[in-house]
């Protein structure tokens, strides 16, 4: 029985990792293609979605090859400062080799090109929300400093959301937010993390909460605080500014063949519990403010990087559902610049 289990469990983790190299091998091809290929190729794919976008972005104006500064010609830009924030694991894998480790994978350089002033701050990785979201404070306040802006945009993913939540409401800084707009941001919950601690129970959760900190110096407590139950507290605790604007996106996936390979046993548990997901995050969840609509993304596929079991296929056949940086560039550059318009 044990070598059966053994061998069952070999077998498990072989097909999980080649997977996962293939989905990162066509990651590589598909963004080094891009690249050879973008000064040939002015106009930017249009994303296909699940539910039709409310926004026209036709947008004909010239690149701007200037990183650093937005000289406000294009009027699909806006002109102040953008803070992405990133979810967990944010920055907990910064090199491979020789190469940085993007969380927002691509997605800063394409908004600066098109003039947009990007800030791309570090976030502990598993640390909570208030932790983070100090760090988000001491963001922005940057980001003021160096531009000579009032206000910043902040554009959240996953967990980032929650933070920049805390930061506007509980630490008080609506007055230096304009807008905030989250991408899979577990608003009232994830039910993978509910699934988890109700499998793990209390007591057996908090004896690996405390060893994780004790021998390890990791403190996990950002996972306790993306279930149902704590952000039901959370959302009555740090209710929306009035000043600031507040969109949200969601994502999903018909089918768990076009999941994450690390998203497959999450995708199920939410699909059974609360319906379309991403593999992580319902749509349900993931609504606050105003939701604009649905991406066909999902998790990972939202900060521009795929790892589904099909992503090598979809690379030789040229058939991406979602396209990342076509998405912030197109959509949500215009959508900040109409905010400030406003």
């Amino acid at each position: 029985m044990m070598k059966k289990r053994s061998t069952t469990i070999f077998v498990g983790a072989a097909i999980l990792c080649t997977t996962t190299s293939l989905g990162l091998f066509s990651q590589y091809k598909y963004f080094h293609a891009n690249a050879r290929n973008g000064d040939n190729n002015k106009s930017l794919r249009t994303n296909n979605i699940i539910e039709k976008n409310q926004f026209n972005n036709n947008d004909g104006s010239n690149d701007n090859d200037n990183n650093n500064v937005n000289t406000n010609v294009n009027t699909n830009v806006p002109k102040l400062p953008i803070l992405l924030l990133s979810g967990v694991l944010g920055g907990a894998v910064k090199q491979v080799g020789l190469k940085p480790v993007e969380y927002f994978r691509g997605i800063p350089k394409a908004m600066k090109k098109k003039g947009a002033i990007i800030f791309d701050p570090y976030t502990p990785p598993t640390s909570s929300i208030e932790t983070r979201a100090d760090l988000v404070s001491e963001a922005v306040e940057k980001a003021l400093e160096d531009t000579g802006a009032k206000k910043v945009h902040l554009i959240a993913h996953s967990m980032g959301g929650l933070d920049g939540r805390y930061y506007i409401s509980t630490l008080k800084g609506g007055s230096k937010v304009a807008s905030l707009i989250t991408i899979g941001t577990p608003h009232r919950g994830s039910d993978f993390a509910d699934y988890s601690f109700e499998k793990i129970g209390e007591e057996k959760s908090k004896d690996i909460e405390e060893f994780m900190v004790d021998e390890l110096g990791i403190t996990i407590e950002c996972f306790r605080q993306l279930t149902s139950k704590y952000l039901k507290q959370f959302n009555v605790d740090n209710l929306d500014d009035p000043n600031v604007k507040y969109y949200s996106y969601g994502g999903s996936k018909a089918k768990a063949r076009d999941i994450s390979v690390m998203y497959q046993i999450p995708y199920q548990i939410t699909l059974r519990r609360s319906g379309p997901n991403d593999g992580i995050v319902s749509v349900e969840s993931s609504k606050w403010g105003s939701y604009i609509r649905t991406l066909n993304a999902d998790h990972l596929e939202q900060i521009g990087w795929e790892t589904s079991p099909l992503s090598f296929f979809r690379w030789i056949f040229g058939d991406k559902t979602f396209h990342a940086k076509e998405f912030y560039v197109n959509e949500l550059l215009p959508l900040l610049a109409e905010v400030e318009k406003n």
